[in-house]
């Protein structure tokens, strides 16, 4: 039973979308060979608020997505909900400058996977947005981001860094839409050049994650997802994994692990030491 709720735990984590966590970016999907007129551009992760569900804790995500194609621009928001209770997702609102926008789930046949009780389980959606919350966030001074479902909902006000970060994501795909792309590509690159990217999003650990690899009490950093062709992927390091030690520093919350990851100097090879499935490893990465 302890090796099935393990699996269960670190299989849900798989199925996350490739992002990096730190700073903020853009990225270009791969081409769809079904579709190939459709430029895919999809944002890094922007979390929402943790919500308890009496002793247990939930945590959410949402990115940004914007497709263009001879027909149209179609813009999109995708979120990943996880915990060891079902929020049963139905809508996304957002609360921009006191106007309300809501936005209905779109059918999904992997918004719930997983079981209940010990392991987490998972929920994943796509809300289809209006031009006219485009046009509102453009300028908004202040936003408040809810998903909501059946009887429980997680709320956010959203800190003026991530309104920034979306407004400046808005601003990119307009240029990309105006064939402006030398702009558009400018903050990416700048950022890619000068700063160490470790390639994975993460998480405190929750208590629930700690539980299920006989830890109760570790303070770590829970990989939810990795990167494709990233030094995290490439160090061997998978989502599931638990990373408590990075470059000899100890790593107890996801601020830890950023800092560590901003300090290291391009070139240089690090250790990352880590629990997977309740059993300690370690594995080199080179930046």
């Amino acid at each position: 039973m302890k090796k099935i709720r393990l699996f269960v735990l670190a299989l849900f984590f798989l199925f996350q979308s490739p992002v990096f966590a730190g700073d903020f970016k853009s990225y270009l999907a791969n081409p769809d060979p079904f579709s190939p007129d459709v430029v895919h551009y999809f944002s890094s992760p922007l979390d929402i608020n943790e919500i308890s569900f009496w002793h247990n804790t939930g945590f959410s995500h949402f990115e940004i997505h914007h497709l263009q194609s001879p027909s149209g621009v179609i813009w999109f928001i995708s979120t990943i909900y996880n915990s060891s209770d079902w929020l049963f997702v139905e809508k996304l609102k957002f609360l921009v400058d006191g106007k309300v926008f809501e936005f209905q789930s779109s059918p999904n046949p992997k918004r719930e996977t997983g079981v209940m009780g010990d392991a987490y389980v998972q929920e994943t959606n796509q809300f289809t947005l209006s031009n006219d919350l485009i046009a509102a966030v453009k300028n908004a001074k202040s936003i408040t981001i809810r998903l909501a479902g059946n009887h429980y909902y997680q709320d956010r006000v959203m800190p003026q860094a991530d309104i920034t970060n979306v407004q400046w994501f808005i601003s990119q795909m307009e240029d990309i839409e105006s064939g402006n792309k030398e702009k558009s590509n400018t903050h990416v690159s700048a950022t890619n050049k000068t700063k160490p990217l470790f390639g994975v999003n993460f998480s405190d650990l929750p208590p629930a994650a700690a539980l299920a690899i006989n830890h109760e009490n570790l303070k770590a950093v829970l990989v939810v997802s990795v990167n494709r062709n990233s030094v995290c992927e490439k160090s061997g390091i998978k989502a599931g994994d638990v990373i408590y030690e990075f470059d000899g520093k100890t790593i107890g919350k996801s601020e830890d692990l950023q800092k560590a990851v901003a300090e290291t100097e391009l070139g240089k090879e690090v250790t990352v030491k880590y629990f997977r499935m309740g059993s300690e490893a370690e594995t080199k990465a080179q930046f």
